[in-house]
């Protein structure tokens, strides 16, 4: 199975809770983590459909980061040639209302005359699906979910007075949430190198993203990505793992150059990134090194 660990890029988009229990979204609402996501909490079918409308329009304007190239270019079995266009996240990051896509969706299965199940089935979408289930709902969710209507399944119990009495739920949808929206983004447009495929790389971002509250991020190179804030500021996060800082070395070293190699020493010695002709000091996490500026 191929490694799919860190998205090419993400922005904030929206997660919905769809039920027709007022305490259990009060319950949830109050409790999970609502910092990176906008949440919407409804009630009732007319409601979730016509945000979920509007979700599916506004999917419709954000640009491909796939594009087709020459089809010459066609493997042997004549499958489409597609290449990496990241001059299209500058698109995506301007485009004013891409928060009210929808990239997860919970969606209870008892909500009076609707069935959850059947409301999953009918919405055809890449919308992450999650059943919200009772005690009793747990085959026709697993039927769903082999069906691929629903992507997983959360069983709910009442919502307690206090969270110590139900922490792991919240625990669960908080995980679920992290979880689905990376495998939502994922699946959009995928670019596989080094970095986006290192679990190190992955806990190092997930630091970098609560500290310094980042809302959005793409690629900006082979070794780099654009950090934007909730504030609109911009940061670049560059990284390397350290057999390429060696590699580096290697490659560059000339018999020939002293002052060349002296600064290559300096970069392979002390872990520096050579940036636009100067030298910034890196810091280590595990086994990479990296910097932000």
């Amino acid at each position: 199975m191929e490694i799919k660990l860190i998205p090419t890029h993400k922005y904030r988009t929206t997660v919905v809770f769809f039920d027709d229990d007022k305490t259990f979204l009060e319950f949830v609402e109050s409790h999970i983590n609502l910092d990176k996501y906008n949440f919407r909490f409804v009630t009732n079918y007319d409601e979730f459909i016509e945000i979920f409308n509007t979700s599916e329009s506004i999917k419709k304007t954000i640009p491909s980061i796939l594009v087709k190239i020459d089809d010459e270019l066609r493997d042997s079995e004549q499958h489409e040639a597609f290449d990496f266009d990241f001059s299209k996240f500058a698109e995506i990051h301007a485009l004013p209302n891409k928060d009210q896509e929808i990239s997860l969706a919970f969606i209870d299965n008892d909500l009076g005359n609707l069935n959850g199940i059947q409301i999953c089935t009918e919405l055809k979408t890449d919308t992450k699906k999650i059943l919200l289930t009772g005690t009793s709902d747990f085959k026709g969710a697993l039927m769903a979910m082999s069906e691929k209507h629903i992507a997983n399944y959360v069983p709910k119990v009442e919502a307690p007075d206090n969270l110590s009495n139900n922490e792991d739920l919240v625990v669960r949808l908080n995980r679920i949430i992290e979880h689905f929206t990376d495998e939502y983004f994922r699946e959009k447009d995928y670019y596989k190198n080094k970095l986006l495929v290192d679990g190190e790389f992955k806990r190092l971002l997930k630091h970098i993203v609560d500290k310094y509250n980042i809302t959005e991020y793409s690629m900006f190179g082979k070794d780099s990505l654009l950090l934007i804030d909730n504030f609109k500021n911009k940061k670049i996060l560059k990284c390397w793992i350290k057999s390429d800082f060696e590699q580096y070395y290697i490659d560059h070293y000339d018999d020939l150059d002293q002052d060349k190699n002296n600064l290559l020493t300096e970069v392979k010695e002390l872990f520096r990134f050579p940036i636009n002709s100067l030298l910034v000091e890196s810091m280590r996490y595990e086994h990479l090194y990296y910097c932000i500026y």
